[in-house]
């Protein structure tokens, strides 16, 4: 299972506001099939994400599913006529267990965790 997130951007000064685009959207990738969950992000005002849990068996072909399902969306509801879609990309996750900068909270500078023996 891949999260790819879709961003979206309005063009026009008259684009829907960014929650009725996320409700307008939201059913047209839903029937799209393979989407096993999609929620709206609001960062900005007029460029809001789409966060699609999908399963897929490469990342390619998640990011490939998740775009071409927005594309269509865009092109089949005359209300979207004002958005685009900027891009369609796994997020960068570090793994849970480890810090920030994607080493272990406990290794302190110049450490790597493990121990010198």
């Amino acid at each position: 299972m891949y999260l790819v997130h879709a961003h979206f951007r309005a063009h026009v000064p008259m684009a829907v506001p960014s929650t009725q685009f996320a409700e307008l959207v939201l059913p047209q990738v839903r029937a799209g099939g393979g989407v096993e969950h999609v929620s709206a992000h609001f960062p900005l005002p007029r460029e809001p994400v789409l966060g699609f849990w999908l399963l897929a068996d490469t990342l390619r072909e998640a990011e490939t599913r998740t775009r071409n399902l927005c594309e269509r969306a865009l092109e089949t509801t005359a209300e979207l006529s004002g958005w685009t879609l900027l891009r369609a990309e796994a997020p960068l996750l570090a793994p849970a267990a480890l810090g920030r900068l994607g080493r272990s909270e406990s290794a302190g500078p110049g450490r790597d965790g493990e121990s010198p023996e």
